[in-house]
């Protein structure tokens, strides 16, 4: 059975994409236990781009990850945000980035980003 997303106001959406926000806080925080987790405030681009922005830091070393609306708010039926994390093991990879880029978190896919 194939689910269809019903057109929801903007604040319901709004709503689930700051679950989906506080399910990307809580993964960070069990990945990196040490480190200092932040949401960081949106700036115009990320509105344009619709995507929210976390930072990872420790010890001087700072890693940012952006991940984007469709990924916070999934589709019924689809990957839940914690599935698409572990499916992309976007701990892993972030850890592995350099801190000159910013991982993206799509729908399809985990890639680097300049800065």
């Amino acid at each position: 059975m194939v689910h269809v997303r019903q057109e929801a106001s903007p604040e319901a959406h709004h709503e689930r994409v700051d679950r989906g926000v506080t399910v990307v806080q809580a993964y960070l925080k069990a990945q990196f236990p040490e480190h200092i987790i932040e949401v960081l405030r949106e700036s115009s681009d990320d509105v344009a781009r619709r995507v929210r922005t976390f930072s990872v830091r420790s010890n001087g070393q700072r890693h940012v990850l952006r991940v984007v609306d469709e990924v916070l708010d999934p589709d019924p039926g689809g990957p839940s945000v914690s599935d698409r994390l572990g499916q992309f093991q976007v701990a892993r990879t972030l850890r592995e980035v350099d801190s000159a880029n910013a991982l993206i978190v799509t729908t399809t896919e985990v890639r680097a980003e300049r800065l």
